[in-house]
């Protein structure tokens, strides 16, 4: 199989440029082991199933091959990413407090919620965000768990965790969430609006990176065109290995970037 990195490589026409990687400030240095009491910098990964690791086979998340692309004596992914799982989910059910008990000091953490956002609020799942960035609130019954519930917007719960992770001197990074294989007269449809935008428009407000991922894969995934796509994915939104493998390329290459770490060729 074709490395991920080549396949970057080899569509050349594609506009992947490190060097327009979107900040709204520029991102902290990355610290070295020596510089951290010979602590190995970690990267936590706060996600859903397009990242998870998974034992529903052919299914993989970008997560379980992003570390292939470090040197883990310069760099350790963390990969706790929770399938079914959204911002609202992943705080109220305790993940994001986990993450946080595990983390140290200047490690960072990737934030790409936004599938499970978009459910309705009261669906049986209980994982929905209300839409947009404001302070708007709707309380009702949690049936799942038998307990009233304040729902918010999705920018106040990316607010949260980002307040979360600078007051435990994190590095934080946002993510737009990954693409989804739906095409429209011949090209993947894009998340110009919704989720990613209002991702995007947080990390501006909050002063942290971003990183479009959607639209770093959109560009590829246009030009091998529908036949080869078809075989990344499992279904319309999650992944099978070359799907996932894609992703994580493709991420680690702005990552490099951004922690001043090179991958590994």
């Amino acid at each position: 199989m074709t490395s991920p990195l080549h396949l970057l490589a080899s569509h050349c026409l594609i506009a992947l440029s490190l060097t327009t990687l979107q900040f709204s400030s520029a991102a902290p240095n990355a610290t070295s082991p020596e510089q951290a009491e010979h602590h190995i910098p970690r990267l936590f990964i706060a996600s859903d199933s397009t990242a998870a690791q998974t034992n529903k086979r052919p299914q993989y998340g970008w997560g379980e091959f992003l570390g292939e692309h470090f040197d883990p004596d310069r760099l350790e992914v963390v990969n706790l990413a929770k399938g079914g799982r959204s911002s609202r989910t992943f705080i109220s059910e305790g993940w994001w407090a986990e993450l946080l008990e595990q983390s140290k000091p200047r490690d960072w953490v990737i934030i790409q919620f936004g599938h499970n956002d978009a459910t309705a609020i009261g669906a049986s799942m209980f994982r929905g965000s209300l839409p947009g960035l404001g302070n708007e609130s709707e309380t009702l019954l949690n049936t799942k768990t038998g307990e009233r519930e304040t729902v918010r917007s999705f920018g106040s719960y990316l607010r949260e965790m980002l307040r979360d992770a600078k007051a435990a001197k994190l590095h934080p990074i946002l993510v737009s969430p990954t693409v989804r294989k739906s095409w429209q007269e011949g090209k993947i449809v894009r998340d110009a609006e919704g989720h990613g935008e209002w991702t995007r428009q947080i990390a501006l407000q909050e002063n942290v990176p971003y990183i479009d991922l959607n639209s770093r894969v959109t560009d590829i995934l246009d030009a091998l065109g529908p036949e080869k796509v078809e075989t990344m994915y499992q279904g319309k939104t999650h992944f099978r290995a070359p799907g996932a493998q894609l992703h994580a390329a493709t991420l680690a290459l702005e990552l490099a970037n951004h922690l001043d770490i090179p991958i590994k060729q």
